[in-house]
């Protein structure tokens, strides 16, 4: 199995404990109520966390995506925006 190098191990723990937060939250019918009152104290918005942090490792990756191919992106802009104006403004 092949893991990838710039994974950050704090956000794969950050991931399992938004994970559980969320499970635990909508099992509260399910445990005895001394275990509900233990994981009260600790509740967190397990989706608030997760959602947060999956913004967070796509925004990266798209940060890294732009500046990797920023030429090519340039370039393309550059060629559809003169094509767009020229359709727009005939000469």
């Amino acid at each position: 199995m092949d893991i990838a190098h710039n994974r950050i191990f704090g956000f794969d723990i950050l991931r399992i404990l938004a994970i559980l937060f969320v499970v635990f939250s909508h099992s509260t019918s399910l445990l005895p109520d001394t275990v509900y009152m233990f994981f009260d104290l600790f509740y967190f918005d397990g989706v608030c966390i997760f959602f947060a942090l999956s913004g967070f490792i796509i925004g990266n990756i798209m940060i890294k995506s732009v500046e990797k191919y920023r030429v090519h992106c340039i370039e393309e802009y550059i060629l559809l925006d003169s094509i767009h104006l020229g359709s727009i403004n005939p000469v």
